[in-house]
């Protein structure tokens, strides 16, 4: 019995030190396993910073216009009896626009013309008498006087009648005609607008910290939503001398030629003046900038130590680290960094969202449809 015993203590002893051992062996196991794990490399595209001249612009939001737009209205009321123009149709100054009925100052006008010319003839043979002395000085002022007065009723007419027929003021476009023949029109009545297209101007404001850089016959360049990826260039042309009291901004204006007519008044615009000064600065692509309250930052890379500067396929790896940049102008698809980045170094362009500092990254810019630049 007590052999019994002995050899039951035995073999409990010997199966709870089993237990205890593999126990501590799997323990053992497992914190060397997870001391040699790392984590899979984050997949992201890269580009390097690279150095480039770089023209400085001043950007702002502006509005185009005519100096040249006008309403053309009659100066006496009638009926429209002729049209000589068609909707959007480009005209000449003075040329004919509308024509309003005068029958009454017409047939008034050839009686007047007829009194013009019996007082001028009577006028006529009493200055070949007076120099005969066959008449009086009064006599020739008498018929002076009359010859002057039928020519001046005989102009105030015809002045009327030029009245009732527009012309235009000056060469442009005719906007749509809301009138027809046989419309009755009023005094001052708006028929048609006339606006001139071509040179136009384009309205906007610079801030007082850009006044110094600013000066007129600068190139100004400006797009509108209308003409997708079509550049406009005009110059500065008129630079206001005082502030606006609310925005602390002054008005600028810039004129194009605008001989296509693309550009119409009312249309908003993106406007840039470009400035004449030329550097070299180190620029990245506009997608290695993650922008923050905190400040604007990009991601790094620097190749990892020899020894595991691979993974198992054979692919690169690099180490990430975060760094507070000034970002500066951002233009075609490149930002300028003011700081904190040279030439040539690695950027993260997609993928800072899955990063951190020390993250373990590899490139591959093929995971992106449009590859970043290297």
């Amino acid at each position: 019995m007590f052999k019994r015993l002995i050899i039951i203590s035995l073999l409990s002893a010997g199966i709870f030190g089993g237990v205890f051992w593999l126990h501590h062996y799997m323990e053992e196991a497992y914190a060397k396993a997870m001391a040699e794990y790392s984590p899979p490399p984050t997949v992201v595209t890269a580009a390097k910073a690279r150095k480039q001249p770089w023209v400085e612009h001043i950007h702002a939001i502006g509005e185009v216009f005519s100096l040249s737009s006008v309403e053309l209205s009659p100066e006496s009321s009638g009926t429209v009896i002729a049209i000589h123009f068609e909707s959007g149709q480009k005209v000449k100054a003075n040329q004919d626009m509308v024509d309003l009925s005068h029958k009454v100052e017409s047939a008034s006008m050839a009686e007047l013309i007829a009194n013009e010319r019996k007082a001028k003839e009577d006028y006529r043979r009493y200055q070949a008498l007076y120099k005969t002395g066959a008449v009086a000085k009064e006599a020739l002022d008498k018929y002076r006087t009359a010859y002057r007065d039928a020519k001046s009723r005989s102009r105030a007419l015809g002045a009327r009648i030029k009245r009732n027929s527009i012309k235009a003021p000056f060469s442009g476009t005719v906007g749509i005609c809301n009138i027809e023949l046989g419309d009755y029109v009023e005094t001052g009545q708006p028929l048609l607008r006339l606006t001139k297209l071509a040179p136009i101007y384009i309205d906007f404001f610079v801030r007082q910290q850009d006044l110094s850089k600013v000066s007129t016959d600068l190139t100004v360049k400006a797009t509108v939503d209308a003409w997708p990826g079509e550049t406009f260039e005009g110059r500065l042309t008129s630079i206001n001398p005082f502030l606006s009291k609310k925005t602390r901004r002054v008005h600028a204006r810039a004129t194009f030629d605008n001989k296509d007519g693309k550009l119409l008044p009312g249309m908003f615009c993106n406007v840039s003046i470009v400035l004449p000064n030329k550097q070299e600065v180190v620029t990245a692509p506009a997608t290695a900038v993650t922008y923050r309250m905190a400040g604007d930052t990009v991601y790094v890379l620097k190749p990892k130590a020899q020894k595991n500067s691979k993974d198992k396929k054979g692919s690169k790896l690099y180490t990430a680290k975060e760094v507070l940049v000034k970002a500066g102008q951002t233009r075609k698809g490149r930002t300028v960094l003011n700081n904190s980045v040279s030439e040539g170094d690695l950027l993260v362009t997609s993928g800072q969202n899955k990063l951190y500092n020390g993250a373990t990254v590899k490139v591959d810019n093929s995971v992106n449809p449009a590859k970043a630049e290297n």
